[in-house]
């Protein structure tokens, strides 16, 4: 997979206001990593299967720093991430001048997202172990650990109608990694774990939309 979500399925998810630049949410594995000036252009790589082939598509993502604030110097924070070629990343970019320009990346975990639309929750992560809930839906748990809070985040999916079909026909394919579109966050429980390294544990909620697995 290389394009999770389009500019027409973004828009109203990520500002608050109509209007400016589209957006695009991709995943995939990187495939270049070029200096340009003061920029970082990396080439992220994707496949899927159309009509029984296998396509695979490139995209060139700008990494630039806006020194205004940290979150925003995207070239230094990519570059201390330590990225590199085979390098499996989740790019939120703003396309300006038919560029995709960085504006976050993470190479797993949970993006929020909210605007004039409402609240969309996008995870990614390694393909979780799914289970039976009593009311006979599918439940999956997302790990994400944050070892310089001490945190573990616990994400849990719930699929129900169609989607749980659909879950556990892609779960068989034993891919390593997938991507869960959701709506926004039902619950959330913060609890202590005796789980070493780790003193406290962020248990969240969401409601599956879409689920895909992430073979390439």
């Amino acid at each position: 997979m290389l394009r999770i979500l389009s500019s027409s399925q973004l828009e109203g998810y990520v500002i608050k206001g109509r209007g400016g630049p589209p957006w695009e949410l991709l995943a995939g594995t990187v495939a270049k990593i070029q200096q340009d000036g003061e920029a970082l252009l990396v080439c992220i790589s994707g496949s899927n299967i159309e009509n029984g082939m296998i396509k695979t598509r490139t995209a060139k993502v700008v990494f630039v720093d806006d020194y205004g604030e940290y979150r925003k110097m995207l070239k230094t924070r990519v570059v201390a991430s330590k990225i590199q070629i085979g390098s499996y990343i989740s790019v939120l970019c703003k396309i300006k001048a038919q560029e995709r320009i960085a504006a976050d990346f993470k190479y797993s975990g949970l993006w929020n997202f909210s605007g004039y639309k409402g609240k969309m929750s996008v995870i990614i992560g390694n393909t979780p172990f799914l289970r039976t809930a009593d009311d006979g839906a599918l439940i999956a748990e997302f790990l994400d650990k944050d070892r310089a809070h001490e945190v573990l985040y616990s994400r849990i999916v719930r699929f129900s109608g169609e989607e749980i079909k659909k879950a556990a026909s892609l779960y068989m394919t034993g891919q390593s990694r997938s991507v869960c579109i959701c709506g926004p966050r039902i619950r959330n429980i913060k609890e202590k774990t005796d789980e070493k390294g780790f003193k406290s544990r962020d248990i969240s909620y969401y409601e599956c939309r879409a689920f895909e697995t992430l073979p390439f």
